[in-house]
């Protein structure tokens, strides 16, 4: 495993994050509120449904080995954070209608990772379409990104909330445990390529960009280069390149101390 305290620094201020704000919402018709009416406009089925909750079942199970194993490598305490489905508008400790269908969240105050299994079927479907591949990681993909934001919590890094720094470092933190998890062979190799192809999808254009990566514009999420990027340098170095410039060392220290 990759070593939280080597390699080279760069930027990490992590939080409360969503996966996505560039695909196509379902437009905000009366009829987002249930779920039958968003899977049949979707062309899902129950069996779509069903899958991505076994797969997500077996992923919370494996993302929880990878960063017990990575926290206790380094020293540090470690706990889950919770995983729980929504297919419903609703709210959660982090605010009113904080869950709005057609996402994916992790929320600090209830430690919870919330998804919407309809919205990860429907990524699955358009994923596989376009790589010609089962895509069945993209459900995992999706919430190895909100787990980034679970550790980045745990790390301390939890009261900046908008902005790419806070988004790429989620992604950057999925591709780390993407790659023990191709390493394992809980996900096949073409999950990489299933990234890519999912960035391409939620990303906000490259006509977006900043011109740096580590602004913190208005927006809160990186463009598509960007985010693919920092996934990719998680997944080819691991944890050791989602980590923040050495002077947020000795802060980590104060934050969480090593267990002794």
């Amino acid at each position: 495993m990759s070593n939280f305290f080597s390699g080279r620094w760069l930027p990490l201020i992590i939080a409360v994050g969503v996966i996505t704000s560039a695909l196509p919402a379902s437009g905000g018709t009366p009829d987002d509120a249930d779920p039958a009416a968003r899977m049949a406009r979707y062309d899902l089925t129950k069996s779509d449904i069903d899958d991505v909750d076994r797969t997500l079942g077996d992923a919370f199970k494996n993302l929880s080995e990878i960063w017990s194993r990575i926290f206790a490598e380094n020293r540090l305490s470690y706990r889950n954070p919770a995983l729980k489905r929504y297919v419903n508008n609703g709210t959660a400790r982090c605010g009113l209608n904080f869950l709005r269908v057609g996402n994916a969240y992790y929320c600090q105050p209830d430690d919870v990772i919330w998804y919407d299994p309809i919205f990860l079927a429907r990524v699955k479907k358009l994923v596989a379409a376009r790589s010609k591949q089962s895509a069945d990681a993209v459900p995992v993909l999706i919430v190895a990104h909100e787990w980034g934001h679970a550790v980045a919590a745990r790390l301390g890094f939890g009261k900046q909330t908008i902005g790419t720094n806070v988004e790429n470092d989620a992604d950057c933190y999925a591709g780390a445990a993407t790659r023990e998890l191709i390493k394992l062979r809980r996900l096949p190799a073409t999950a990489l390529q299933e990234a890519e192809q999912m960035f391409e999808l939620i990303g906000e254009p490259d006509s977006k960009a900043t011109g740096t990566f580590d602004d913190i514009p208005s927006r809160l999420h990186g463009v598509k280069s960007e985010r693919q990027l920092a996934f990719s340098r998680g997944a080819e170095s691991g944890t050791k390149t989602c980590q923040a410039e050495k002077r947020y060392y000795d802060i980590l220290r104060k934050v969480q101390k090593p267990i002794k």
